[in-house]
């Protein structure tokens, strides 16, 4: 039995492991097929719908955006609600978006069922599932969160629908993605509210310390209602949003980059995939030292690792930038399991659905800013230099903000209560 528990904490039955297998396939799902499918598909949504390739970019817009506007109010009813009720709602919406995507003859709809699917998104992979996981966990949420997260979807569909797209056509794939979320509902309904719903406790209720002693001092979680008036929640959540905004830059501008410096269009490729594949490692590989070291601190590692990459990726080449682009998926692609470890340490697991919301649309900002500035830079000096360096000039703000986070949080925090498993 792991130590961050009593026998009659965590029976050998333990639910909690079937949560989390049940939640990672929700996150898989949702988050997989439509990030994952949104670029190997574009062309065929282009010929579909008779539009250019800037206006079919325009479907994911609406995702993003509908995900950070919608998320503050999902996350206020993912409290009021059963949360399992919600993720099915969550997975009706995505079930419904794919299928309108695949019969809709017009653009003007589709958008709306991009909207559909952002919202939905929202409620099965980053609501519902982190929301859960506070409830079950109480020492090693940050591991849980890594599973949770791991991209597998999003790694393996492009390679899945560059052989099937031809085969079986757009219509048909999309509603086989409709059909999909619709058959995790009867998984989602035999979810477990709380333990204590089935007479169980969360894993580590009994845990007095984090395992190693971990360096971050937390003040006691707050409700969210609270979490508004602490400083740390606006100084993790202004971090983040600067480090996803130069991750979705890099998503943008690395294959282009790649042919900007004389790459092949495989190899171009080769190092978004090489990229994201990181990530697989890299959810896992933070999920552990999360649970060491605290959020904040494990951020602002993390981003000060990116900086440095950023700026020193435009001076290398060859076999030096796969590895730089390895190392970026890395510390870079799990930031979503830190930005939800980090807040579970600060908000009481019955408020963390709010408070994510809140968190997510705060953003917002920064994914729809950082891709744009860096294409604006590249096209004022001619060439990826000046954009790198300004998004690795950006990271070092996050890594200020997230120290200043860190040093709030020992200043003002009590002793942490949770143990590592």
């Amino acid at each position: 039995m792991g130590s961050g528990m009593t026998k009659a904490a965590a029976p050998m039955g333990f639910s909690g492991w079937k949560i989390v297998v049940r939640c990672a396939l929700a996150q898989n799902l949702a988050t997989g097929l439509v990030f994952g499918s949104f670029g190997p598909m574009l062309a065929s949504t282009e010929q579909h719908f008779g539009v250019s390739r800037t206006a079919a970019t325009f479907g994911m817009s609406v995702t993003t955006a509908t995900m950070g506007i919608s998320s503050p109010l999902l996350g206020s009813v993912m409290g009021r609600f059963p949360v399992r009720m919600s993720m099915v709602f969550g997975a009706l919406l995505g079930a419904l978006g794919f299928a309108g995507l695949a019969l809709l003859p017009s653009f003007a709809l589709a958008l709306s069922m991009y909207a559909l699917i952002g919202a939905g998104v929202c409620l099965l992979s980053i609501l519902g599932p982190v929301t859960m996981v506070n409830r079950w966990f109480v020492a090693g949420r940050g591991k849980m969160l890594g599973i949770i997260n791991l991209p597998i979807t999003v790694f393996l569909l492009p390679f899945i629908l560059a052989v099937a797209l031809p085969l079986w056509g757009r219509s048909a794939l999309l509603l086989a993605m409709a059909a999909a979320f619709l058959l995790l509902i009867p998984l989602l309904l035999t979810m477990a509210e709380t333990p204590g719903q089935i007479g169980e406790r969360p894993w580590g209720e009994a845990a007095g310390a984090r395992a190693g002693g971990a360096t971050l001092a937390v003040r006691a979680r707050q409700p969210a209602s609270r979490i508004l008036r602490m400083p740390e929640f606006w100084l993790l959540s202004l971090g983040v949003g600067v480090v996803t905004g130069t991750t979705t830059a890099f998503v943008v501008h690395i294959v282009p980059y790649g042919a900007h410096n004389g790459l092949s269009p495989e190899a171009s490729a080769a190092l978004m995939s090489i990229y994201a594949g990181s990530g697989l490692v890299g959810a896992l590989l933070l999920g552990w030292i999360v649970d060491r070291l605290g959020g904040a601190a494990t951020l602002g590692i993390t981003a000060l690792l990116q900086a440095g990459l950023w700026i020193v990726i435009p001076q290398t080449s060859g076999y030096a930038l796969f590895l730089a682009a390895a190392v970026l998926g890395i510390v870079a692609v799990p930031i979503n399991v830190l930005h939800q470890s980090a807040l579970s340490e600060l908000i009481e697991p019955a408020e963390i659905g709010r408070a994510l919301g809140i968190s997510y649309a705060l953003k917002l900002p920064f994914i729809f800013a950082f891709a744009p500035l860096a294409s604006f830079l590249f096209e004022s000096s001619g060439g990826y230099h000046i954009p790198f360096w300004t998004m690795g000039s950006a990271l070092f703000v996050a890594v200020f903000l997230f120290a200043a986070a860190y040093f709030v949080t020992r200043c003002e925090g009590a002793t942490p209560t949770e143990q590592a498993i």
